[in-house]
């Protein structure tokens, strides 16, 4: 199994990093390679909605879907691939840290690889999660507008 783990303390309330980070018309910015997402069922995500992707890597469309696992609003957001084929699973930890947020991403995969693979698996995943959280800072810190109902 890989697993890796990201930190990083973002300066805006849990709140408005949590509700920015499930809320689905965000995900084109804070994910790479994503083009399109959408939520099923629409609406607020509540344990077993899915979010949709259609993203393009190496001049490839792929299509994926996540599932909501766990959800605590403003502690704990869980999504597990619904791709039996490459079980991943990510969890987002969000912590109140004087008047910021400090933002704890996971993700592991189950599928083992061989040990000549593995590390270099780790350590893309580990580069995504950086870049991901990178991502997700900048948008909040620069302005990002609190999501709307």
């Amino acid at each position: 199994m890989l697993s890796v783990t990201h930190t990083v303390l973002i300066n805006q309330p849990v709140e408005h990093v949590f509700s920015y980070l499930v809320d689905v018309r965000s995900h084109t910015e804070w994910q790479a390679d994503i083009l399109d997402a959408s939520l099923m069922p629409p609406g607020p995500p509540q344990i077993g909605s899915e979010y949709h992707y259609t993203a393009e890597s190496m001049g490839r469309t792929i299509r994926s879907a996540m599932r909501v696992e766990g959800l605590i609003p403003h502690r704990r957001w869980v999504l597990a691939s619904t791709n039996d084929a490459v079980p991943m699973r990510t969890a987002f930890h969000f912590d109140e840290h004087a008047g910021a947020t400090q933002l704890t991403i996971s993700t592991s995969m189950e599928r083992g690889y061989p040990l000549h693979a593995h590390n270099m698996v780790q350590a893309q995943l580990e580069r995504a999660l950086q870049e991901q959280a990178a991502r997700i800072k900048e948008a909040l810190e620069r302005g990002a507008p609190p999501p709307t109902a």
